[in-house]
């Protein structure tokens, strides 16, 4: 586990709720990545931060999430890399993914393109994406009781 004194980073959760829906949060900013996981804990989800795309691939590589947050702008693999690779691998291309970027609606309509499952602007209210994850999972099997 490494600690970079905001967030927690682990490559698969040592201890999590085997009912609670597992959320892969891929996001280079820590504060925003803790915003997010604030809002996830709410809703009773489980965890994961990878801070790059390189470390969401090796993430993807050890674990499959019921839930994908990618934010787009990210040093080296960008989301939009990262989205392409959910994409095309067999295991993965069912999980649902919702981009969530300060990025314009231009880019947020390439990341749809792309095959995210949905997208949302930063800053984000976190009513609407309480709202978000909980269709997303509803739609994706998984229970959010």
């Amino acid at each position: 586990m490494i600690d970079d004194g905001s967030v927690q980073i682990s490559p698969v959760p040592s201890v999590v709720d085997q009912q609670a829906a597992q959320v892969l949060i891929i996001e280079d900013e820590s504060a925003m990545a803790k915003a997010i996981q604030r809002t996830l804990r709410r809703s009773r989800c489980n965890t994961v931060v990878a801070q790059d795309g390189f470390q969401a691939g090796c993430m993807l590589e050890k674990m499959i999430p019921s839930l994908v947050i990618l934010d787009l702008s990210m040093p080296g693999l960008n989301g939009f890399d990262v989205l392409r690779y959910i994409r095309h691998q067999p295991a993965l291309v069912e999980i649902p993914v919702l981009v969530l970027s300060a990025l314009p609606d231009s880019q947020l309509q390439r990341a749809m393109d792309l095959g995210a499952t949905e997208v949302m602007s930063k800053p984000f209210d976190n009513m609407q994406l309480q709202q978000s994850i909980a269709r997303l999972l509803h739609a994706a099997g998984v229970a959010d009781d």
